[in-house]
């Protein structure tokens, strides 16, 4: 069967009507893109292609400019944000009043005055903490008085942190505590020698590492007999002065010291009190 045909031998071929024929006197550009439906391309302005328009937001119609919108991908909040408060919570405003009650709150003296400013719940609890330190800071100095330095060298010698310190000093912070006993000890340096002014200054520099007590003979047969008769860790550490992670730090030390002593310790319980010596 013979396949091989001329092109002029085929049948008519009915064209669309909507399709522009070359017969007419035109030329066709095919790399040029007509878009029907783009507002745009009608009138002759630039699209800028990073610009957000939110298409479900009825109030992006009547912004009327692309300076009320976020960066592209950020959600559109609406003309006025604060009005949903699950998305947008502003900062309450700090009023005259509010920062004259708070300087009152942390100037008084007593017990019902607060321990640190920022710490104050009296005005409420509406007001954010940059807020509280900006008026903390902005407030009158108060002058230490003795009785407070006779407060803070007694914590001093309790071994107390300065946050437990400000506690026990209404208004005082744990930053002015530490700061003020700073000022204390470097204020003996104006009537010292020397000698001692050069000791003071190098153990401000570099404080001494505190070295644990040694434990004596006797400590230690009372810590076994105790730990033996079933005492717990507090009832050992109010004979023998000891903190607890002293007490069980020891209690390892000793079991790998001494066999005997090892035996004494995995043994049963059968002491009933202890003789202390």
């Amino acid at each position: 069967m013979d396949f091989d045909m001329d092109f002029d031998e085929t049948a008519d071929i009915d064209y669309p009507s909507d399709i522009p024929s070359a017969s007419e006197d035109e030329d066709i550009d095919m790399d040029t893109d007509y878009p029907s439906d783009s507002p745009a391309a009608s009138e002759d302005e630039d699209i800028d292609m990073g610009t957000n328009y939110p298409s479900d937001n009825p109030s992006a119609s009547e912004a009327g400019s692309s300076s009320q919108y976020y960066e592209y991908g950020a959600p559109y909040l609406g003309d006025d944000p604060s009005e949903d408060p699950d998305v947008w919570r502003a900062d309450p405003e700090w009023d005259d009043v509010d920062e004259e009650l708070f300087r009152k709150l942390c100037e008084a003296k007593g017990p019902g005055a607060p321990s640190s400013c920022e710490n104050s719940t009296a005005i409420g609890k509406d007001k954010t903490k940059d807020q509280l330190k900006s008026v903390s800071r902005s407030r009158p100095k108060v002058k230490w008085s003795i009785e407070e330095d006779m407060i803070l060298a007694q914590g001093l010698i309790d071994n107390l942190r300065y946050k437990s310190m400000a506690l026990n000093l209404p208004g005082r912070t744990r930053e002015a505590c530490e700061s003020h006993t700073q000022l204390l000890r470097l204020s003996r340096l104006r009537s010292a020698p020397p000698n001692v002014q050069k000791h003071i200054l190098a153990r401000l520099r570099d404080p001494p590492k505190r070295k644990p007590k040694p434990w004596s003979t006797w400590e230690d047969v009372i810590l076994i007999q105790m730990y033996l008769a079933g005492h717990t860790y507090t009832e050992i550490w109010r004979a023998l002065g000891r903190t607890k992670a002293a007490i069980g730090s020891r209690l390892m030390v000793l079991r790998k010291l001494n066999t005997s002593i090892l035996e004494l310790l995995h043994s049963e319980r059968s002491y009933s009190q202890p003789q202390l010596v």
